[in-house]
C-alpha cells in the first residue's frame, strides 16, 4: 500500500549516504551530465527551462541538472533525503509529486530507478506527459527484468528488490508503456555508464 511503502522509504537504512563530502559525488554528476548532452542533443526543447528530478534522493541528478543550466528541482518523499541533498549541494528540493508544476511548464524530467518503484505507473506516465512542454523529454532508467544479472542472480538481483521493486519492465514494455501514455520513444537501451551505477571502483579505473 502507499502508507506501508511511505513508512518503508521514510526509514533511516533506504536513504544510508555513501558519503557526507560533495566532492566524492563529483564522478556521477559529471556522468549525468554527460548522459544528457548525449540523448538531448536533437531536442532543443528539452535543453533549457525547468527540469525535474522524480524521485531525487540525496540530489546528485539535480545538481547535474543544475550546473547544465535547468531551473532545477527535486522530488523526494523521504524527509532525510531532501535534508542530505539540500545540505551537500545547496539543490531545491520539494515533497510532493508533479502537482507542484503546471501543464506544459517542463522542459526535462528525469528519473533514475524510479518507475519501477510506482504502484500505478501508467498513470503516472499520463500526467508525467500532460507537464512536459512541446517538445519536452523524458530520460528514464529502469532494472531490465530482461537481464543477465535477474537470470543469474534471482531474487538477489537489483530487478527484484523487496518490497521497492512492485513494477518490472523489459525494452519492450517499458517501450510500450510509453507509447500507451502518448510519448514518442526515441531511445530504449543501455545508456552510457553514469557513476552512480559502476561499482567497487570501476569508474575510477575506468
Amino acid at each position: 500500500t502507499l502508507d506501508y511503502l511511505a513508512a518503508y522509504y521514510e526509514s533511516a537504512t533506504v536513504y544510508a549516504l555513501g558519503s557526507e563530502h560533495p566532492d566524492d559525488y563529483r564522478n556521477a554528476i559529471d556522468d549525468k551530465k554527460v548522459l544528457f548532452s548525449r540523448f538531448l542533443k536533437g531536442l532543443p526543447a528539452a535543453r533549457s527551462g525547468i527540469a525535474v528530478d522524480y524521485g531525487a534522493g540525496q540530489g546528485a541528478t539535480v545538481k547535474a541538472l543544475a550546473e547544465m543550466g535547468y531551473d532545477a528541482t527535486g522530488v523526494e518523499i523521504s524527509s532525510k533525503a531532501r535534508a542530505a541533498a539540500e545540505r551537500l549541494f545547496g539543490v531545491r528540493m520539494i515533497d510532493g509529486d508533479l502537482g507542484a508544476f503546471g501543464d506544459g511548464e517542463v522542459s526535462l524530467l528525469t528519473m533514475f530507478d524510479i518507475l519501477e518503484h510506482l504502484l500505478e505507473p501508467k498513470a503516472f506516465l499520463e500526467t508525467a506527459r500532460t507537464k512536459l512542454r512541446p517538445g519536452g523529454a523524458m530520460v528514464v532508467v529502469v532494472p531490465n527484468y530482461d537481464s543477465f544479472d535477474r537470470m543469474a542472480r534471482g531474487a538477489a538481483s537489483k530487478a527484484l528488490i523487496f518490497p521497492e521493486h512492485v513494477n518490472q519492465f523489459t525494452a519492450a514494455s517499458l517501450r510500450q508503456a510509453f507509447q500507451a501514455a502518448g510519448f514518442s520513444v526515441d531511445y530504449v537501451g543501455s545508456p552510457p555508464h553514469y557513476g552512480v551505477a559502476i561499482t567497487l571502483g570501476l569508474r575510477r579505473r575506468l
